[in-house]
């Protein structure tokens, strides 16, 4: 049997955030989403997830710095950075920093 994880889906792409938690919430899993910076601190705030499926780019600052925060307070928590725009620098920072994956 599967644990159920906590889940945040962080993007700006609110077509992006629907399809990924309701394919997560299908494999059991309680989510949440946020599609700013500032949203995403107040969920994360609320209930530190398992795990943050988080997109880079976001209106109001850079989801590098989120995943940062993240793995400084919650080491615990895993983090897949999702973006629609190819970065190698910033593919390589998230990974240093500790994303679990880059899709």
């Amino acid at each position: 049997m599967n644990e159920s994880l906590s889940i945040l889906v962080v993007d700006d792409d609110e077509g992006v955030c629907d399809a990924v938690s309701q394919t997560l919430e299908q494999l059991g899993h309680s989510v949440r989403s946020a599609h700013t910076l500032a949203a995403a601190r107040s969920e994360g705030g609320v209930r530190v997830p398992d795990a943050v499926f988080l997109d880079l780019r976001l209106p109001d600052g850079n989801g590098v710095d989120y995943l940062a925060e993240l793995k400084r307070d919650h080491p615990h928590v895993e983090v897949i950075v999702i973006t629609g725009y190819p970065d190698v620098d910033l593919a390589v920072r998230s990974m240093r920093l500790g994303a679990t994956d880059l899709l």
